[in-house]
């Protein structure tokens, strides 16, 4: 019921079923492999919203979530 779109700031961002987005494991994984150089900084703008055919026993409830982000230093060449 849950309709969520991350982009960086100034982008038109994707937006899919939060339910879409599991792996096998169950995980959500909202972005992935993000190149950002070193000393450089990106700004995120996350949007969740109730699909627009949601039933009306999915309103007033919560959604949440833990956003997690983990980073690996690939050396240049």
């Amino acid at each position: 019921q849950i309709k969520v779109a991350i982009g960086e700031r100034g982008s038109t961002p994707t937006i899919k079923l939060y339910s879409d987005m599991a792996d096998e494991n169950g995980e959500h994984a909202l972005v992935q492999n993000i190149y950002l150089e070193v000393g450089a900084s990106k700004v995120f703008n996350l949007y969740s919203w109730l699909k627009e055919d949601a039933i009306n026993a999915s309103q007033g409830k919560y959604f949440v979530t833990l956003i997690t982000a983990r980073g690996e230093y690939l050396p240049s060449e």
